[in-house]
């Protein structure tokens, strides 16, 4: 929170998160583990925080966020490292030869095959603004990449519905009290399911399932952090950043304590407790 004389600028951190999904269906390089954590240690989360949302976020490491059920802060999905992403590629076989800029493997056929991707986002400027930097840092560490951008519809009809993507750039919105059932169980991986990573894992299935279930928050608590340190072993996705949403109030309003927002209007949740006026009481 920021003042100015007058007024007070207030960013509360919305109940969303931004991540890249691998379509390990789509294209089947991303089924190598080792190219998955590559492409996570080659993403540079501080610089897109702070030059994409401007400082208006918090980088972020797994889909449960601070203040929801589940949230571990040790969970730590990567430090963006180039020379430990290189030294992973380099470990799966995708290698520069001297004079190329584009790692090559040899395939099964006999071919040489080029480490080319395709990252899909919808047409939108902080998205945009994202997907440059990762593709010049992918670039740098020697990755072919291509930036394909869709507009609204298109992303509904064509893309998420027919899961025509390698990896999608795209935002996450939660509720109130998050289910991460929806985002992760193998049951939601076609459409309109709302597993866009297309993970399946039968031990994160239980855990949702436990997860729902639980008779006490102890339980939950305990299923959701199991359920993520897997996600983060298996790379499914690269979660990148919450974002926070920035609003002006006067500095003579009180008694506002809001930090976290599901959608912009939450902003008003508690505005019976909000007040102008005070006077000195005598007891």
């Amino acid at each position: 929170m920021t003042r100015t004389r007058d007024i007070e600028i207030v960013q509360p951190l919305l109940h969303q998160y931004t991540a890249l999904f691998f379509n390990e269906v789509k294209e089947p390089i991303l089924k190598e583990l080792k190219v998955r954590q590559a492409l996570a240690n080659a993403v540079p989360k501080e610089q897109i925080v702070n030059e994409v949302l401007g400082g208006s976020g918090a980088i972020v490491h797994g889909p449960i966020l601070p203040g929801m059920v589940g949230f571990d802060e040790t969970i730590r999905q990567t430090n963006f490292d180039l020379t430990s992403a290189g030294s992973l590629l380099d470990e799966a076989l995708w290698t520069l030869t001297e004079g190329t800029m584009i790692r090559a493997k040899k395939v099964s056929d006999g071919s040489t095959q080029n480490l080319a991707l395709t990252l899909t986002t919808i047409n939108f400027a902080e998205f945009l603004a994202t997907a440059e930097l990762i593709k010049t840092q992918w670039q740098t560490l020697g990755v072919d990449v291509t930036i394909e951008v869709v507009d609204g519809d298109t992303m509904q009809q064509v893309i998420l519905k027919e899961r025509d993507y390698e990896i999608l750039l795209s935002g996450v919105l939660l509720g109130i009290d998050p289910d991460p059932y929806p985002f992760w169980h193998s049951s939601q991986v076609d459409y309109p399911g709302l597993n866009i990573a297309l993970y399946a894992d039968k031990g994160v299935d239980t855990l949702l399932e436990k997860g729902r279930t639980a008779a006490n928050e102890a339980d939950r608590q305990n299923a959701y952090i199991n359920m993520q340190v897997k996600l983060v072993e298996d790379a499914a996705a690269v979660f990148l950043y919450q974002r926070a949403y920035t609003f002006a109030r006067s500095r003579d309003v009180k008694g506002s304590k809001t930090t976290e927002i599901v959608v912009p209007a939450d902003r008003f949740a508690d505005v019976t407790s909000w007040y102008i006026k005070t006077k000195r009481v005598i007891e």
